[in-house]
């Protein structure tokens, strides 16, 4: 469930032994059925109702080990450099070969 934004809230409520529930979205949405309109208050008053009718089933969020949360951080900084290099294509090299004291260099730059 944790990403970036949320990760120092999860050790912040571990550190103070405060009691974390996270759960699916869409467990949450589903278990409301059919809203009209939108907006902060009404989705506050879902939370609440579905915290209030399933605090039985309510289970404390633990962060995994540090070695587990710094991998899933890698990938996902890894996934997001991959789509960006597809997005901008094939980097391009600037090549200028030069003869210089019996030798050739090649220089290559962006």
């Amino acid at each position: 469930y944790t990403g970036r934004y949320i990760y120092p809230l999860t050790v912040a409520c571990q550190e103070l032994h405060i009691f974390l529930w996270l759960d699916d979205k869409t467990r949450i949405k589903n278990s409301n059925g059919l809203t009209r309109g939108k907006n902060d208050l009404i989705d506050a008053a879902g939370i609440a109702e579905y915290a209030l009718l399933y605090s039985d089933k309510a289970v404390r969020f633990c962060i995994p080990d540090a070695a587990l949360v710094s991998m899933k951080n890698l990938l996902a900084d890894r996934e997001f450099l991959l789509i960006d290099r597809k997005r901008q294509g094939p980097i391009k090299f600037r090549e200028l070969v030069v003869y210089k004291g019996g030798y050739w260099f090649c220089l290559k730059w962006l």
